[in-house]
């Protein structure tokens, strides 16, 4: 609990999910239905450093996009930056920096900035204004927008 604030609220005395939880051995199930199972297992194994060669394999943009905003959502980035776990996700997914696709490439600005990653942020926005002539304001029209400042994209 200790890697998350948002855990150890949850999982306090003061909420539901926290109610009895010392008194038994077995697991308790916590109903999470905003959240794709998926990214939550992702995330859950790589607080707990296990599964971390079959996520990298299976890495790409749009997984890592989900995996930043639920790590963000549930403050673990600091627990799994200290465990390196969000460096070797970025650099699994470098060839993202490469995109010819402003969107890609534009997600994978939006996962470093949630995972606090400068070198990939730096990188990622390096080459959005390198190699895209479009408006980034198309941008701020996609969905995970709104999980970073649009002061990134425009004045």
């Amino acid at each position: 609990m200790g890697s998350s604030r948002v855990f150890t609220a949850l999982l306090g005395p003061n909420f539901r999910e926290g109610q009895g939880i010392n008194i038994t051995t077995q697991p308790k199930e916590i109903s999470l239905p905003h959240d794709d199972p998926e990214t939550m297992s992702d995330m859950c194994y790589l607080l707990h450093g296990t599964h971390i060669d079959k996520f990298l394999k299976a890495v790409d943009t749009p997984r890592v996009l989900r995996f930043a905003i639920t790590v963000d959502k549930y403050g673990c980035t600091e627990a799994l930056y200290d465990r390196m776990c969000t460096q070797w996700i970025l650099l699994a997914n470098l060839d993202a920096f490469n995109s010819t696709d402003m969107i890609t490439n534009g997600q994978q600005m939006c996962a470093a900035y949630l995972l606090d990653n400068p070198r990939a942020f730096y990188l990622s926005t390096e080459h959005l204004v390198s190699e895209f002539a479009k408006p980034y304001q198309e941008l701020l029209r996609e969905e995970w927008s709104c999980h970073f400042p649009a002061s990134i994209l425009c004045k």
